[in-house]
């Protein structure tokens, strides 16, 4: 589950606290601060800034399910975790075991379970919003549902986003 907000008709990666909003990107932006953190031997530069829950459109928590084979799982997928994407596939989590024996999950730690699986493999996703913070409108931030025929261009969509 990833938090975002949208500020000045963009989403942007966000974390809500005590009617505050603390908006990330990757990419210079106006108004935005620059962080620098050294992760291992990378130097890792963030553009952040903070706004009132007054100055925001929505926030809102979402989370994406993958339909495949009748059956809905977790994406595997972080704004951290750029490149989900591998070999046009992705993986796919789920804590029940009984599924993840039936469809031949590996396991990856104590009831957990995941599976990489072609894009194309793919029946459904479904983006399951919910609103956080008193400003949200609910029409900004509703679920939604990908079709098979346009999961691939959402699934390369949101690579592209969390590149930026």
């Amino acid at each position: 589950m990833s938090e975002y907000a949208i500020y000045n008709n963009r989403r942007f990666r966000a974390v809500y606290n005590d009617g505050k909003v603390f908006l990330t990107s990757k990419k210079e932006e106006e108004g935005f601060e620059l962080h620098s953190f050294i992760s291992g031997f990378e130097t890792i530069n963030t553009y952040e800034k903070t706004v009132s829950e007054k100055e925001v459109d929505a926030v809102f928590y979402e989370e994406i399910f993958i339909r495949y084979l009748l059956n809905d799982y977790c994406l595997f997928y972080s704004p951290r975790y750029e490149d989900f994407i591998k070999d046009n596939s992705i993986r796919i989590l789920t804590t029940n075991s009984e599924l993840a024996h039936t469809y031949n999950f590996n396991r990856s730690e104590p009831g957990v379970y995941y599976k990489d699986i072609l894009i194309n493999e793919i029946d459904t996703i479904i983006i399951k919003r919910t609103p956080v913070g008193i400003n949200t409108s609910s029409d900004l931030c509703s679920d939604a549902i990908i079709t098979k025929d346009n999961v691939k261009d959402y699934l390369y969509g949101i690579h592209e986003e969390w590149k930026r």
